[in-house]
C-alpha cells in the first residue's frame, strides 16, 4: 500500500515539475517579446 501512495506522489511531482517548467519556457519567452518591443 505504501509503495502505491509513493508511485502517485512521485507521479505528481513529476506533473507539476513538467507545468512549471512550461510554464517558466512561455514567461522566458514573453520576456523576449517585451525587449524586442521596447
Amino acid at each position: 500500500m505504501w509503495f502505491y501512495q509513493a508511485s502517485q506522489v512521485l507521479a505528481t511531482i513529476s506533473v507539476s515539475t513538467e507545468c512549471w517548467t512550461l510554464l517558466e519556457t512561455s514567461f522566458n519567452i514573453d520576456l523576449r517579446q517585451l525587449k524586442e518591443k521596447t
